[in-house]
């Protein structure tokens, strides 16, 4: 096969915005970051100083950040051992932008919309051991954080109020008409096998990036979102606060499965950063049993307040704003529109859409 058409298939199997972006060297990552040059022990290559250690993982899009588990876009190209390795510049923007930044400080009132997935005829998924349904937990979960951030601030929304069918379509629309400036989807976790475990945060995926969630490929193309930086930094920080031990009555965190990417519809069309947050799997029935407690419950809660004002004093946090001279009133200033209701809203007799 000649050269230049072996180079242009190995190109044309990258994701569109891949071949577009700069792609970045160990050195230069090192540069980037502002982290001395990278250690190469055979299987990780790890950056690290007094405060930050990154560490990227051989063939694979896995890396830890400060022990966090996170996952590349876009799958790097070449081989470390042989000096040709690179990940694509995206990622690495997001790494100094988001996941290292250093504290900033914002402290601009946000309105954030809380969206407890599922309710109504849609059960969502529910655990085998105990009469535990994933759209309650949701909804006991949203309300808790709503006032457990009362004394913020904040102004705090949800979707939905009561057991409603909302579809998700109608989630972003009450999210749009709100303006919101955070959106946070709550969600309990399904696998098959029961010893599935762990919290699992999303952000969208970049521009045409593969989804880290099996069965949320892109649809056609994909054009990203201008609120990539703000809801990853968003995503980092619940995440990482859901990780720490302390905020657990026993002192043992949940086992970390990622901060991920997809495509989730939520994600896709929220008008403002956005996140998806799994709080664990009711198919296991240890994290069944805990998430049945109410103090376990209370440890979710403050562990995302946390999170959320977190992500307030990072230089990525870009509150949403908007022209005052294209509006009536000042922003801020319009009261929210009611929770989702499907007498409102005559699209919730289809079926529920599928994240």
């Amino acid at each position: 096969m000649p050269r230049l058409f072996l180079a242009f298939a190995l190109l044309s199997a990258l994701p569109l915005a891949a071949q577009t972006n700069a792609w970045h060297s160990p050195a230069t990552i090192a540069e980037t970051l502002d982290l001395p040059q990278g250690v190469w022990d055979g299987t990780t290559l790890t950056y690290s100083n007094e405060t930050h250690t990154v560490v990227f993982h051989s063939d694979s899009r896995r890396l830890t950040v400060n022990n966090l588990l996170c996952y590349l876009n876009y799958p790097a190209r070449g081989n470390i051992a042989t000096g040709d390795w690179q990940i694509c510049a995206a990622d690495i923007r997001l790494l100094r932008d988001a996941y290292l930044p250093a504290p900033s400080t914002n402290a601009a009132p946000l309105h954030i919309v809380l969206d407890p997935g599922h309710g109504g005829a849609d059960n969502g998924t529910r655990a085998t051991t105990r009469n535990l349904r994933e759209k309650i937990l949701t909804l006991d979960i949203a309300q808790r954080l709503q006032t457990s951030l009362s004394n913020t601030p904040h102004r705090v929304t949800l979707t939905r109020t009561g057991d409603q069918t909302l579809t998700l379509s109608n989630r972003t629309e009450f999210a749009r008409a709100c303006e919101a400036d955070l959106f946070v989807s709550i969600h309990a976790n399904n696998a098959p096998s029961a010893k599935a475990e762990g919290i699992e945060t999303f952000a969208l995926a970049l521009q045409d990036a593969p989804s880290t969630n099996g069965g949320s490929d892109p649809r056609g193309i994909q054009p990203g979102s201008p609120f990539n930086t703000s809801s990853s930094a968003l995503a980092c920080s619940i995440h990482r606060r859901l990780l720490q031990p302390g905020y657990y009555p026993d002192k043992t965190a949940p086992a970390d499965r990622g901060l991920k990417r997809a495509y989730f519809h939520v994600l896709r069309n929220a008008p403002c950063p956005a996140v998806l947050v799994e709080v664990g799997f009711l198919s296991n029935p240890e994290e069944a049993r805990r998430l049945s407690q109410n103090d376990y419950i209370d440890s979710i809660v403050a562990a995302i307040r946390q999170g959320i004002l977190d992500y307030t004093s990072t230089p990525a946090f870009h509150p949403k704003k908007e022209d005052p001279a294209e509006k009536d009133s000042p922003p801020g200033n319009n009261p929210p529109p009611e929770p989702l209701t499907p007498d409102t809203h005559p699209e919730n007799t289809q079926p529920p859409e599928a994240p």
